[in-house]
């Protein structure tokens, strides 16, 4: 596109190697871009005040071990690793939970999910899309799975759903989706 005189700008939260920190660069270049330098550092600094919100409101848990479910079918379970996703991974460092196969390559099974037993299960609701299923459906099935009995995050009730567009929009939107699974968890 650039080739062909049209300026694009890549957020730099999309690059390998991103982190939610990465969020305040790109406020700043979008600033430079459109000539809005003071409301750009205003926004950055209303953005980081969330941010150090949530971080107080985590300050005393423990870090706990997460792995992401991506179902759309309640009753096929999948795992998705995200081991080359950064920004996601950054995002739960930032409320204490740590993805259980951040380093994983390949497809996780549920034979390796149910070994490697999480202290949590995050779904994404994907309810915000006609006619898709929800979070609470999946949990519910999750919750009814047999194979699924024996996990610390099923025992404990420790599912939780969380906006698709949240985990995956690489963005400070990001933070909606972290304050509302932080109030969920409590």
């Amino acid at each position: 596109i650039n080739e062909m005189g049209i300026p694009t700008y890549v957020q730099e939260t999309s690059v390998t190697g991103a982190t939610f920190d990465s969020v305040y660069q790109d406020i700043a270049n979008l600033g430079e871009i459109f000539n809005v330098p003071d409301a750009a550092n205003a926004f950055s600094d209303e953005v980081k005040e969330r941010q150090v919100a949530l971080e107080k409101e985590v300050a005393n848990k423990e870090k706990e071990t997460f792995a992401y479910l991506h179902m759309s079918d309640p009753s096929v379970v999948s795992v998705y690793a995200a081991q080359d996703e950064s920004f996601f991974n950054s995002m739960f460092d930032m409320i204490k939970l740590d993805n259980a196969f951040k380093e994983y390559s390949g497809e996780v099974s549920e034979e390796t999910l149910i070994e490697t037993d999480p202290d949590v299960l995050i779904v994404g609701d994907w309810s915000s899309i006609e006619g898709s299923v929800s979070g609470d459906e999946v949990i519910q099935a999750l919750y009814k799975n047999p194979k699924l009995s024996s996990m610390k995050a099923i025992k404990n009730k420790k599912v939780y759903g969380v906006d698709y567009n949240y985990l995956f929009g690489y963005g400070y939107q990001s933070l909606t989706g972290l304050e509302k699974l932080v109030k969920e968890m409590k």
